[in-house]
């Protein structure tokens, strides 16, 4: 980039910023061509929007992490209607047993949707974390 500075005729101190691109000295006043000036605008362009991919990606992977989490946990609760399902067919009936655990599978489910509903800080990582500490829990 070519920059020039020339010798001003005031005194005093002279700053230009442009961009976070900051040139303070005494006396010089700083000159860009519209080369320059073109790049600097496009390069801060191109920064912000990498930085906006950047964090749409992110904001992918946890949403992939949150729904994994959440399908696994409804997926436990579908396997009790499963087991309603084939107690029904065998006895005609369902056990109060059975009912009992289904509504303790039920809060669970509840209960752990919550909790990744309100992690303080959903990354990926904490997501699974939570998973884990809910399968050991059990």
């Amino acid at each position: 980039m070519n920059v020039t500075a020339r010798r001003g005729k005031h005194k005093g101190r002279i700053a230009i910023q442009f961009f976070k691109f900051t040139v303070s000295h005494s006396n010089y006043i700083i000159f860009l061509n519209s080369t320059d000036l073109i790049y600097l605008i496009f390069n801060k362009k191109l920064t912000i929007c990498q930085r906006k991919i950047t964090q749409n990606e992110t904001r992918l992977v946890v949403y992939k992490s949150a729904m994994s989490a959440t399908q696994h946990y409804l997926n436990n609760t579908l396997n009790m209607f499963e087991l309603i399902k084939y107690e029904f067919e065998e006895d005609g009936s369902v056990s109060k047993d059975t009912f009992q655990l289904l509504q303790r599978e039920l809060a669970k489910t509840q209960n752990h949707v919550a909790e990744l509903a309100n992690l303080d800080n959903p990354t990926p990582e904490n997501i699974n974390a939570k998973v884990k500490q809910s399968l050991y829990a059990q």
